[in-house]
């Protein structure tokens, strides 16, 4: 796990990295506690939503925005941009829904738009 110079990062501290991370990449509206809820790193009066960290795999749990692009491409940027701050365990990446009324004008494939 990462840390500082005052000591290792907290698990929620390592989890609000990996969220912002996610957050950056194309495609993504915001993070969400999954289909049922519940996904989330918890500690003492904090929560990060979308984030689970486990032994050997992270799990990311997202909105995304409608669009032309592939649900996998949006998926690839979100592992490429966790990556960045968690080089070690597997990235899962979970799209949960596709929010309709936020359109990510930079994900558009503008070629299929043409056509």
């Amino acid at each position: 796990m990462l840390g500082s110079a005052s000591g290792p990062a907290s698990p929620v501290d390592h989890a609000r990295r990996i969220a912002e991370a996610a957050s950056t990449a194309r495609g993504v509206v915001r993070l969400t506690d999954g289909v049922v809820g519940g996904v989330g790193t918890y500690g003492p009066g904090r929560r990060v939503a979308g984030v689970r960290i486990r032994a050997d795999h992270v799990e990311v749990h997202v909105v995304v925005a409608v669009s032309t692009a592939s649900l996998a491409a949006i998926a690839a940027g979100i592992r490429q941009a966790v990556s960045a701050v968690e080089p070690t365990r597997r990235i899962d990446v979970f799209i949960d829904d596709i929010d309709p009324e936020i359109i990510d004008v930079d994900a558009v494939d503008l070629v299929a738009v043409r056509d």
